[in-house]
């Protein structure tokens, strides 16, 4: 499905008069830091659990490069991993690859404007002294060979490529932007082809001796660790890096914000849009008023998009997408928000902006508004840090320290979210509301559409668009009336019983209930108040017909508009905020069916929700109506970019038109009538096809067994009666397909896809899979990258749907235009090379990192929900999800061998697929 990317509107939120909580706020005790005699910044944590997260964070970044050193800062980033005093090249990838590190998620590097920062997130403390001599040379030890250097060229000019193929986006365009104006210095943190290509060694050298330096440097450590023992490592590490004896005179950030339009265009599969923002602010998080800013912040973003929804859809507004949010933009909290619409609905969708940020202006939130969003806000900060490791801990840290702000302890995020809940009143959210929107120092940034210039008559058309918009927002805003109060939702009218209960470990539980649906019950008593459920049944868009699959994608956004247990759309989605609750439809190729999330006390209200999303859920023909307009305009707009022609190609070339995977045109979905998306949303949701549910949290089964009679147990279906079987449609007749819908530029995508029938998809399968997928990734990185620096980030993966007929490993990679045949040689070896065995350290490392990776997710309730269903749908061992060590120990090289010559086997079929630039 398409993504939009839309621009979003920043807005800070002002100083109020009066104080809630007027304390100071004491920083998190339980980091301990200091400071070293050369001033480097120590930040050390102990906690619970074996894992170790190390970050070491530099004050650097592209602001900091001369003229002649563009993209420098990101550049000897990447030479962190290409040799150091005490490790080789690929020395410190392998080491930690051994030891259970993915490169990628838990080893990797990044740099920005003002800041570079590297992470290790280590399974346990064993590799600690390690990891800090690996970070005490990237302080002082790269070796910075000139032939390491030349090879990372390629690399490096591949990431850049990588970045042309995306900055056509507005958000890409007005960060840029944005970024010029907050700062003096370098923006373009990955420099330029020309600086990449002639990269000077010795001036490299200069940044890295220059921005180097220990009093720019934090070192942020987390886990399973002993403070005194740490300290001492890390001193003896450490303390011989020299300090800097002559300040470095630094690039510093721009003071005053410019309140000035700016105008761009959006990229060709994105909506023209429209934004505003305002002044940002910092927040320390050092004062009680600070952590009130803080909340502000939050619950009015969530309260004005919800706003912003709600009225959009109950006055058919002329828009795509409208949101609200809080981010950090260059260090600062910002509260963001955003519109988009099509080119000739700009005026309508701008008037409805204005009207209704008026009237929440003039008017205010409603209490009922106001008291959900406050609900929202105390149970997320009093769960904030619930389940967290330490990768959680440094990366809090670390996002403390770049944006100056005070570390707080789960304590004190749940003693003052319960008193600002308490405190904070209609009228003082009110207030902050009204001083949010009254500030006139706003910032205007308009999204012209992808094909139009920017020149003097398009500047008169935005500049008499922006004088209309103030025009209208500056007039009185129109009093709403609003509910005060939600009617209790429909309860069930039948109930059931349970008909069987197996104990499959003592916190895992099977119930079989008399209208043969199935429940898992993960127990989960330390995971904090949030339930997580998944509830479906196989078959999805494969088991119906051609006709009905497009009405399938309609359904769940017209069902959605239309509301349920027969509130409005509205009132719905009040229900579920005031509740803390969410609830989203699945819709995939293979299954359908519902996730959400909740707390403990609010389990039989979703409960009952999904109870009438199965039982009762209709569709009105005026809602269906309105939601085909912006469907049909969003699937219209995606098609027709060079995204879309992609998309549309690579299907088109792999599969035939009966295959699930084939994908619609804009008319297919425009020609699906309300009848159709009825028939499709009951042979999905009405039929039987071993629905089940995985409910996972802190709940026990004893509490669960009265929710399972009264809410799941009295539904009734219809049993499946026909063979289904979900069949990829694999179209064999052309393997060799090139198309050119590529963006402009240097950037070639080649994909090798090997199709192999199967047996049905096994437990140990799905670990052979993944296995399978990383082993081939590590060969396209060493090939690819590595050795010739060709690309950035090849990879590899199967795609193996449950269900399916047939699976496909699929190699990627994206190279020069100019190297394309020398590149297209090396992936065909490497592809070749599925037949020829694995080497020890590829089994052994892989097999570590696949268990570190599913070891990382067994005190996660979210993680262990989606896992357990995942499997238990399709009759896999939920005992793998438990305990994924006892398939993973007796997994046998053999085994891993025989898997991957099946992808090369006589009977498979072998699609080369380039992806040219395109001449648009």
């Amino acid at each position: 499905m398409k993504q939009l990317l839309t621009l979003l509107l920043a807005i800070s939120v002002t100083g109020c008069n009066s104080t809630l909580l007027p304390d100071p706020i004491q920083a998190d005790t339980s980091w301990q830091h200091t400071t070293l005699d050369n001033g480097l910044n120590l930040h050390i944590q102990k906690q619970q659990g074996a894992s170790v997260s190390v970050r070491l964070l530099v004050h650097t970044g592209s602001i900091d490069e001369e003229a002649d050193q563009s993209g420098y800062a990101h550049f000897l980033e990447h030479m962190a991993f290409n040799g150091s005093e005490n490790f080789q090249k690929n020395d410190v990838i392998k080491l930690f690859g051994d030891a259970g590190l993915n490169f990628g998620q838990h080893l990797n590097a990044y740099t920005y404007y003002d800041w570079t920062y590297y992470k290790l997130d280590l399974p346990n403390n064993s590799h600690l002294p390690q990891a800090l001599n690996w970070f005490k040379d990237i302080s002082t030890g790269l070796m910075l060979s000139p032939d390491a250097v030349n090879a990372e060229k390629g690399v490096v000019l591949g990431e850049l490529r990588r970045q042309e193929a995306s900055q056509n986006s507005i958000y890409f365009k007005a960060h840029m932007a944005l970024a010029d104006e907050a700062y003096e210095g370098n923006i373009n943190v990955l420099g330029t082809r020309e600086s990449i290509t002639n990269l000077s060694l010795q001036r490299l050298r200069d940044y890295y001796q220059t921005n180097y330096t220990p009093d720019r440097a934090e070192l942020i450590i987390s886990g399973d660790i002993d403070k005194t023992d740490v300290d001492t490592l890390i001193r003896s590490t450490f303390g011989d890096w020299p300090r800097q004896e002559r300040p470095i005179e630094r690039q510093t950030k721009a003071t005053q914000f410019n309140a000035q339009p700016i105008t761009l265009t959006v990229a060709d599969n994105e909506f023209p849009s429209f934004s505003l923002i305002f002044k940002p602010e910092n927040n320390a998080l050092t004062e009680g008023v600070h952590f009130e800013k803080y909340a502000n912040h939050l619950i009015l973003a969530n309260a004005i998009s919800t706003r912003l929804n709600d009225r959009a859809s109950d006055t058919q507004a002329p828009i795509q997408s409208i949101s609200s949010r809080v981010d950090y933009l260059f260090d600062s909290p910002q509260l963001i928000v955003g519109m988009d619409f099509e080119s000739n609905n700009r005026e309508a969708a701008m008037t409805f902006l204005a009207k209704e940020l008026a009237t929440l202006r003039d008017h205010g939130l409603s209490s009922l508004e106001i008291e959900a969003q406050l609900t929202v806000f105390a149970d997320e900060e009093t769960n904030l840090k619930t389940n967290w490791t330490a990768t959680e801990f440094a990366d809090e840290k670390l996002t403390d320290l770049l944006n100056g702000t005070q570390t707080l302890s789960q304590a004190q995020r749940t003693a003052l979210s319960s008193r600002y809940a308490t405190l904070a009143d209609n009228e003082y959210l009110n207030k902050q509301l009204r001083q949010l929107l009254s500030d006139d120092g706003i910032k205007p940034i308009t999204g012209l559409a992808h094909n139009q210039i920017i020149d003097k008559n398009t500047d008169k058309l935005v500049t008499a668009s922006l004088a209309a918009f103030d025009n209208t927002f500056n007039t009185k805003g129109q009093k709403l009336i609003l509910p005060e109060a939600i009617d209790d939702f429909p309860q069930p009218k039948t109930t059931g019983e349970i008909a069987s209960v197996i104990a499959i470990t003592p916190d895992t539980t099977k119930f079989k209930l008399s209208n043969n649906v199935n429940v898992y019950l993960r127990h989960m008593p330390d995971t904090g108040d949030r339930i997580y459920i998944y509830a479906g049944a196989q078959g999805g868009i494969s088991s119906l017909s051609t006709e009905l699959r497009p009405a399938a994608y309609m359904a769940p956004g017209a069902y959605a508009l239309t509301g349920l247990g027969g509130m409005s759309s509205t009132d719905f989605n009040r229900f579920m905020v005031k509740n803390s609750s969410y609830l989203e439809p699945m819709i995939d190729e293979n299954r359908q069916g519902f996730y959400g999330e909740t707390t403990r006390s609010s389990l039989p209200a979703l409960l009952a929700v999904i109870n009438q999303a199965y039982q009762y859920a209709a569709v009105d023909e005026s809602k269906f109506e309105q939601h085909k307009s912006t469907f049909v305009t969003n699937e219209k707009q995606f098609h027709d970019s060079l995204n879309g022609k992609s998309f549309s190609a690579f299907n088109a070339g792999i599969y035939t038109p009966s295959s699930p995977r084939y994908g619609f045109k804009p008319e297919d979905y425009d020609a699906v009538n309300v009848k159709q998306v009825r028939d499709a949303y009951q042979q999905l949701f009405n039929v039987n096809r071993g629905l089940t549910f995985v409910i996972a949290g802190n709940i026990s089964e004893e509490e669960l067994k009265p929710f399972l009679r009264t809410y799941i147990a009295g539904m009734t279906f219809e049993e499946e009666t026909s063979n289904w079987q979900y069949s990829l449609n694999i179209n064999s007749e052309k393997t060799n397909i090139v198309y050119a819908y590529g963006p402009r530029g240097n950037n070639v995508e080649f994909v090798t896809g090997l199709v192999h029938s199967g047996e049905e998809k096994t437990t140990r399968d799905r670990f052979l899979a993944d296995i399978a997928g990383r082993i081939m990734t590590q060969r396209l990185l060493e090939n690819i990258r590595e050795d010739a620096s060709l690309d950035y980030s090849p990879y590899s993966f199967v795609m193996w749907p449950d269900g399916a007929d047939k699976q496909i490993f699929m190699f990627v990679s994206n190279v020069s235009l100019l190297k394309r045949e020398q590149a297209k040689e090396r992936i065909a070896n490497v592809v070749d090379s599925l037949g020829d065995g694995i080497t020890d350290q590829e089994y052994s490392s892989n097999l570590t990192q696949l268990g570190q990776a599913l070891n990382e997710g067994l005190n996660l309730p979210k993680e262990q929900a989606r896992m357990m269903f995942n499997y238990v749908l399709y009759d896999a061992d939920p005992l793998a999800v438990i305990n994924p060590n006892s398939v993973l120990e007796t997994i046998t090289k053999e085994e891993l061998e025989t898997y991957l010559a099946g992808f090369v086997s006589k009977n498979a079929i072998r699609y080369e697929i380039t992806n040219l630039p395109s001449s648009n």
